[in-house]
């Protein structure tokens, strides 16, 4: 089976910004680490999980930030 007409039209548009993670550039400074996200906007980061959401939690009390660990640029597909 084939690309419908419609669904490769939609492959070619524009390539959209994920409406909840901050830029690509913003997110390269933390390669390899854990960050925490509150608003689009890297309130945390590190090496170790529990200690970025904690900073996070202190930084920006009542709100539940959104974790992500950051790839390098090594990434091999197999």
């Amino acid at each position: 089976m084939g690309w419908s007409r419609a669904a490769m039209s939609a492959r070619r548009g524009p390539v959209r910004q994920h409406p909840r993670l901050p830029t690509a550039r913003t997110l390269a400074t933390h390669a390899g680490e854990w960050v925490a996200i509150v608003d689009r906007k890297v309130v945390a980061s590190g090496d170790r999980f529990r200690e970025v959401l904690a900073k996070a939690r202190e930084s920006a009390p009542g709100r539940d930030p959104s974790m992500l660990r950051v790839p390098t640029d090594n990434i091999l597909l197999l």
